[in-house]
């Protein structure tokens, strides 16, 4: 199946300032967020100026990885990337499932990581943003 898919793929060339990317697994970065302290304001009203309380938190990422599956000039396919999601921006692209065409203009670089790293095997391997 796999090399039926690679073979779709490396007969796709899209126009300039394209590319397909299929997103690897969502990044998840650790955040410290401010929330409400519920214990320090039980007797305040509403209107008043409320307590607050910093929590860590795990969020998605401003930035994403994907595998680029068709590229012009710039990128090769199977470079892995890191590009701004933008859920507007992304057009489906149908005939493979799970590849989306994408402006160029998202991507911000190529990753230099580990592979484990992409694939997940160390759940912490994105830097604790704090």
């Amino acid at each position: 199946m796999i090399n039926i898919l690679k073979k779709k793929i490396m007969r796709f060339e899209p126009v300039p300032g394209k590319l397909l990317i299929r997103p690897l697994k969502e990044v998840k970065v650790t955040k410290k967020i401010s929330v409400p302290d519920e214990e320090k304001n039980k007797d305040k009203k509403p209107t008043d100026i409320q307590e607050v309380k910093k929590i860590s938190k795990r969020l998605p990422s401003n930035f994403q990885l994907g595998e680029v599956t068709a590229a012009t000039n710039l990128y090769e396919v199977g470079d892995i990337v890191v590009f701004r999601p933008n859920p507007v921006a992304y057009i489906s692209f149908d005939l493979i499932k799970g590849v989306y065409l994408i402006d160029g203009y998202l991507v911000v670089g190529k990753w230099k990581g580990e592979n484990s790293e992409i694939l997940g095997n160390n759940p912490d391997h994105f830097m604790n943003i704090k």
